[in-house]
């Protein structure tokens, strides 16, 4: 804009106009339309309107204004004007030399301030109000200068719209990628929370439209426009808010097997109780970006049943998960227990009329194949024990397989046949026998023994020996050896064997002559005086198995002594003794 020539004081112009409109005879028609002001003609001089219009009121605290003074009479007047253009706004006011005259101008094109001024009059145009509606700034050229006996034209008013920029805030922003959009074409990248200015700023009276055109990821958010349109005014546009806030979304997929009741998922500690096969869908949603752990927290009942989650576990990233899968399969039991009292072989058992098990001894079973929750189980006896024959029996042997496996079966065995045996003590020599009937027994030794044969509950029982032992000779005989059996073995039968003793002899001869006599011994201690021939028996018998050995220790005679020593056998022994004088 043109630098303003300074002017005096607007009384001291109202005073100097005045003089020069008396010098030249009168001043111009007034503050008619500048389109309208000429300068006065020589053919009809000036009038003085009978009624002029009143001087604008002053300013609050200045005198009130003088209106300039008029020129000498006869000086010319000519208008001061010019053109505009580039004016697209609304209130645009001009004055000339200060406030002394004011013209608004409303569209482009040619103006002239109303009151035309005196010839040789410095004049000064300026701007005193911008247009508005846009926003403009508008500058004067060839503003300033003197009027030299024509009317100014040339003052050129230039007029340009003013650009502001436009902007706001962002918040809440924690993820990235976000980019704003202005009027469908000016992109703007978003790193942060915070203030945010489009680059190009934007001519006043324009409009402006604000939109996501992308939404922020890691995590997934979305982020809305507030104040996201409206016209460019007269100063920057930095209200548009920019609120963002991270998704949530759904975590479901499906389950499948599923038969029992009671199955209940959890993540974390958000839980969903499921009860068909099907879909399933957690009620707490999850910001993106945050993790989930699927598990299952109460497995099924009735039957009962194992489920495993697949895709169970991840972070939610910018959509709902629904590919978990949940797959349940009934649990598996064995069935089994205890079996006491089998004594016999050949026991089979059987599950549900197909499943065969033997069993060679007291203690645990179980079945091979193993049974479904919920599924049946029947456990009987499908092939009794024998040697001895056994009569086996089940207890909690049905049922329906649970959430564990079954342990509580019972198998009692009892014998139906019997066996017969009992103690043999003091045995010392082979070859002893027993027997019950056509049942024998060869016993070497001293303890237990058991005929081979058992016998049914009720048959009668009859134990003897069959064979003595020999080496040494012995006697064995039975107590309890005879009886009934009553629902259990025999086991009283006892044998008591004792070594059987025989007598050692001396048959002498040749005992003749005045006084004669011979005396034996046996073993150094069995003394015998004989005093005739004769067979002579000594008081102590050997036992079989003993030494024996007679000698002649005394006598009168000379005697030879046969077979006099050796071991007792099984019968009694005579040594022979040939004495003579």
């Amino acid at each position: 804009m043109l630098s303003r020539v300074i002017f005096p004081s607007r009384i001291a112009r109202s005073a100097i106009l005045l003089v020069l409109c008396a010098v030249f005879a009168g001043c111009s028609n007034g503050r008619g339309s500048v389109e309208s002001a000429q300068p006065p003609t020589s053919e009809e001089p000036p009038q003085t309107p009978p009624n002029p219009e009143p001087p604008p009121p002053s300013e609050p605290g200045l005198p009130p204004e003088e209106p300039p003074p008029a020129p000498p009479p006869g000086t010319p007047s000519f208008s001061v004007g010019g053109t505009v253009s580039g004016l697209s706004g609304s209130g645009l006011v001009v004055q000339l030399n200060g406030a002394q005259q004011e013209a608004g101008i409303t569209a482009n094109g040619n103006f002239a301030f109303a009151t035309p001024i005196a010839d040789g009059t410095a004049y000064e145009v300026d701007v005193e109000t911008q247009p508005a509606n846009p926003a403009q700034t508008c500058s004067v050229q060839n503003g300033a200068g003197t009027v030299a006996g024509a009317d100014v034209t040339n003052v050129t008013i230039v007029c340009s719209t003013q650009a502001f920029e436009v902007g706001g805030t962002v918040t809440g922003l924690s993820g990235s990628g976000l980019v704003l959009q202005r009027n469908g074409q000016d992109d703007l990248p978003i790193a942060s929370n915070g203030s945010f200015t489009f680059p190009n700023a934007q001519a006043s009276g324009s409009t402006y439209e604000i939109s996501v055109s992308v939404q922020p990821l890691d995590p997934s958010q979305t982020c809305t426009v507030a104040n996201a349109s409206g016209t460019v005014g007269s100063g920057r546009v930095q209200n548009v808010r920019v609120t963002c806030a991270t998704n949530n979304y759904s975590l479901s997929g499906a389950v499948t097997g599923l038969l029992g009741t009671g199955l209940v998922l959890a993540n974390s500690s958000d839980r969903v109780e499921v009860q068909t096969d099907g879909a399933f869908t957690f009620p707490t949603s999850i910001a993106s970006g945050g993790s989930y752990d699927v598990r299952v927290e109460s497995s099924p009942q009735n039957p009962t049943q194992a489920c495993t989650v697949t895709n169970g576990a991840g972070e939610i990233a910018d959509a709902d998960v629904t590919n978990i899968t949940v797959s349940c399969t009934t649990s598996q039991f064995t069935i089994g227990g205890t079996v006491a009292g089998l004594a016999g072989t050949g026991l089979r058992l059987q599950n549900n009329g197909v499943d065969d098990l033997e069993v060679s001894s007291d203690g645990t079973f179980a079945f091979v194949t193993a049974i479904a929750s919920g599924q049946p189980y029947s456990v009987s006896v499908a092939s009794q024990p024998s040697g001895p024959a056994q009569d086996c029996t089940v207890q909690n042997g049905s049922g329906v397989v649970g959430a564990d496996n079954i342990s509580n079966i019972q198998v009692s065995c009892v014998t139906t046949e019997f066996t017969i045996g009992g103690t043999v003590s003091g045995l010392l020599g082979s070859g002893l026998t027993l027997q019950n009937g056509s049942d024998t027994l060869a016993v070497a030794a001293d303890g237990s023994f058991t005929l081979g044969a058992s016998a049914i509950n009720g048959t009668p029982y009859n134990v003897s020996v069959a064979a003595q032992p020999s080496s040494p000779t012995q006697v064995c005989e039975v107590a309890n050896g005879a009886g009934t059996i009553n629902g259990a073995n025999v086991t009283n039968v006892q044998v008591n064997c004792t070594t059987s003793s025989f007598t050692v002899s001396a048959a002498i001869t040749g005992i003749s002559g005045f006084f004669p006599f011979v005396q034996i011994q046996n073993n150094g201690s069995d003394l015998i005086n004989a005093f005739a021939d004769d067979t002579y028996t000594f008081a102590t018998p050997v036992q079989s198995g003993q030494p024996y050995n007679v000698q002649v220790v005394g006598g009168t005679l000379t005697c030879t002594v046969i077979g006099g020593e050796g071991i007792m056998g099984g019968e009694n022994v005579t040594v022979q003794i040939t004495c003579t004088n």
